[in-house]
């Protein structure tokens, strides 16, 4: 755009044209870094250490990994996440039934028999396999495949973390014996490994999940388990399972062997999800935004031109267009941002902010010089380059990026592992938010008195996995829950956490701006709401409450808050249509909550709404905000 206003990540708005010329004009010497502070607006209004939550939430949307969308729990992956998903594409039965979505009806007409839509591939693939296999020579299948998902996750949807579709990687393989399908898993498994720890440099255990934890209807369950030390919770990052022989079974997956006697099948299933860019957000981001590991990162490198007051601007643009051409050539993923209605204060935030592992910036001390500024994005470091050395030392400094984030993940991992041998030392672990690892006596019912004991409002501890790598366990070891011999050492932790707890707590603790009585409504309200407007208050980010005044003034939300109705003493109701990414809800007839994860977008509804009944001077009639103060005028009075 060449003039007028655009509106930045935080929701300021900055004015363009020649107002921005004369920020970069103005940019140089020695205040910089003030003139770059006081423009870009770009920065996080929470941070990671304080408010992980709200912070991840911003992170996800303001990085241009994700949109939200009128459907609760699902996304709008965008082109920034989807390139990194790509980037790794090339380099079941009673236990699902919580979480499947039932199809019964369609148009006006009633299925006898309701179909679910599929939470994994087993019962679509495995009537196909019996017809694949029929003797020995047919063995081993092994198939693969990228997809999406529908898990109907009602509890808590969080951002690439717990949602209601999702993009995954499944294998699913069939041998002739164990043997076969045992070495498969593992080899998988440290496949899994490798993408957590080479490709996105987050470092995870390889174990065993407990026979409570398993995937339903399989032998056995592995998984790889990443940690993350601001919330203290684990996340299974991946799994690689055995299924035996139990689907075999169920669809008579048979085969003739070499003896000519008839067998069956020994199965493994094997996936990973979206869920990887999540983990990756919230280990590596930073009270700046995204931190994208060198690897997965769709631009490794960003060129920015820093044209000064009569500076020799075309020649620095042509350096910048060398530069990426350079680099391109070597292999190098790199682009320039040529954007005139932006400052470089401006871009430096945006890149920022998306994470790109490393900025260069040139300006006309670097085009004298024949070099450029390099600045790296995990740490902030600048080094000086000269152009003849430009591919060797890019290539380096991405290497190095790559390790240390890998490095500093394992550190913070590292720190937050406490071995424990009874059960104080493991509560007072759990309440210190630790990874615990703890003798175990591997039975079903003492880890269910675990998860019963720690039940509260964090949610309950449940075996994380056993690690292959065990720890020698010395003959004698008890369980630290049941004071039984110890069989095995086993992380234990909370996980698949909400982030929303923040942001309910905000809404009903309002202590300043909500009277007691409004308060204990809404509070009662949300425990009335159907489940998907509670979601709609729990994925929300802010909020903008307004009151109504007025005798038979009222108002009220429909079509799950994307309508509004007022009425405000006219012949006809007002009828207000939601925007996308804002709910409306109404409390005691007189109070509207307007919530969104988009602050402009709430904020503008919210006055839009107010403005079809301003409060008037004299009586204070109207829709007003909760904390506006009316200074009220005194009417004529009658002589």
């Amino acid at each position: 755009m060449a003039g007028g206003e655009t509106t930045n990540a935080g929701g300021e708005k900055n004015k363009t044209g020649g107002q921005t010329k004369k920020a970069n004009a103005n940019a140089g010497g020695g205040g910089k870094k003030e003139e770059v502070k006081k423009e870009t607006g770009l920065g996080l209004s929470n941070r990671k250490d304080e408010n992980f939550g709200d912070w991840y939430s911003e992170v996800v949307v303001n990085g241009e990994m994700i949109e939200y969308c009128d459907i609760s729990g699902c996304y709008i992956l965008r082109p920034w996440t989807m390139s990194i998903w790509e980037i790794m594409q090339k380099d079941r039965i009673e236990g699902f039934a919580p979480e499947v979505a039932w199809v019964n009806k369609s148009g006006e007409s009633d299925w006898e028999v309701p179909i679910a839509i599929r939470p994994t591939s087993e019962t679509v693939m495995y009537p196909y396999y019996s017809k694949l296999i029929s003797g020995h020579r047919d063995l081993p299948l092994k198939l693969n495949q990228w997809g999406n998902v529908v898990r109907w996750e009602f509890s808590n949807p969080t951002p690439f973390i717990r949602s209601r579709e999702f993009l995954w990687q499944e294998g699913h393989t069939a041998f002739a014996t164990k043997a076969e399908a045992d070495a498969k898993v593992l080899e998988i498994l440290e496949l899994y490994k490798r993408i957590y720890e080479e490709y996105l440099t987050i470092p995870v255990i390889k174990g065993k999940k407990s026979e409570l934890e398993k995937f339903a209807g399989g032998l056995y369950t592995t998984s790889v388990e990443a940690f993350i030390p601001n919330t203290g919770r684990g996340i299974q990052g991946a799994t690689s399972h055995c299924l035996g022989q139990n689907f075999a079974k169920m669809f008579e997956i048979n085969f003739e062997n070499e003896k000519g006697g008839k067998a069956m099948v020994w199965q493994n299933s094997w996936a990973y999800s979206t869920r990887t860019i999540g983990v990756m957000v919230m280990v590596h981001g930073d009270d700046k935004g995204l931190v994208l590991p060198p690897k997965v990162a769709s631009v490794q490198v960003i060129v920015v031109p820093v044209p000064y007051k009569d500076a020799d601007t075309q020649g620095i643009f042509d350096a910048c267009t060398t530069t990426v051409n350079t680099l391109n050539e070597a292999g190098i993923r790199a682009e320039a941002d040529f954007r005139d209605n932006y400052s470089p204060g401006w871009k430096y935030s945006h890149w920022e902010m998306k994470g790109v592992p490393l900025r260069i910036e040139i300006g006309p001390k670097d085009l004298v010089n024949s070099q450029v500024c390099v600045v790296r994005r995990d740490n902030s470091a600048k080094i000086d380059i000269p152009m003849v050395n430009l591919v060797v030392q890019v290539k380096d400094l991405l290497v190095t990026i790559q390790q240390n984030l890998y490095d500093v993940a394992k550190q913070k991992r590292d720190a937050c592992v406490q071995i424990v041998r009874t059960w104080d030392e493991f509560i007072k672990a759990l309440s210190q938010r630790k990874l615990i690892l703890a003798p175990w006596c591997d039975e079903e019912e003492v880890e269910k008195d675990v998860k019963a004991r720690t039940k509260g409002e964090m949610g309950a501890c449940k075996t994380l996995c056993s690690p292959f790598d065990q720890p020698e366990l010395p003959e004698g070891t008890l369980c630290f829950a049941s004071g039984k011999p110890a069989t095995k050492w086993s992380y234990w932790g909370r996980s698949c956490f909400s982030l929303r707890n923040g942001a309910v707590r905000k809404l009903i603790g309002f202590g300043s701006e909500l009277s007691s009585s409004i308060r204990n409504s809404v509070i009662k309200e949300l425990r009335s709401f159907e489940v998907i407007l509670i979601l709609e208050l729990m994925e929300a980010k802010f909020f903008r409450f307004l009151k109504i005044v007025g005798v038979g003034y009222k108002a009220r939300a429909e079509a799950e808050g994307r309508l509004l109705y007022l009425k405000l003493g006219y012949s006809h109701e007002v009828e207000l249509t939601v925007p996308p990414a804002v709910r409306a809800f109404c409390f005691k007839n007189n109070v509207i909550c307007c919530t969104g994860i988009d602050k402009q977008r709430v904020h503008q509804f919210a006055a839009a709404v107010r403005s079809c009944k301003p409060p008037e001077v004299y009586k204070g009639k109207g829709i007003m905000y909760l904390d506006e103060v009316i200074k009220k005028k005194q009417g004529k009075k009658s002589k």
